[in-house]
């Protein structure tokens, strides 16, 4: 079981992906595992709009592992990284090094060069590399029916 991103805060969303990943994982037998990068993708980008830190990157793995997150891996996200063809990555890493059989995002990840990456195109990207791909809803304080 897998997600990704850059996790900064480990806020409820955050929280909701990573227990939806460690009870999964839990089910089937798998390990939870989270690909986070270092240093955040906007501060190699666009350093002028990049966000201030909430966590260090070891606060962060911390907090990962306080959620039940067994395995954490984090990839230098540099300008060479940023140029890596999507297929390639989910392929390459998520398939072919992890062998992981189920990916969970939050709500709105984008993901690849120029954020060209979304929900659906990682369906069908799974589909085809034999893996799941599905989105964790946003949590929500009050339900207005």
């Amino acid at each position: 079981m897998l997600t990704l991103g850059v996790f900064d805060g480990l806020h409820l969303g955050h929280q909701l992906i990573m227990r939806t990943v460690v009870e999964r994982a839990r089910e089937t037998g798998a390990i939870p595992t989270v690909i986070t990068f270092d240093p955040h993708p906007r501060a190699v980008l666009h350093p002028e709009s990049a966000p201030p830190l909430l966590q260090t990157l070891d606060q962060k793995v911390e907090g990962f592992g306080v959620l039940g997150i067994e395995q954490t891996i984090v990839i230098r996200f540099d300008e060479e990284f940023s140029q890596l063809e999507l297929t390639i990555f989910w392929r390459t890493f998520v398939k072919d090094r992890l062998h992981a059989k189920e990916v969970y995002l939050g709500r709105g990840f984008a993901f690849g060069h120029n954020r060209e990456g979304n929900i659906e195109l990682l369906r069908r990207v799974s589909a085809e590399l034999g893996f799941l791909a599905d989105e964790v809803p946003e949590v929500q304080f009050r339900s207005h029916a």
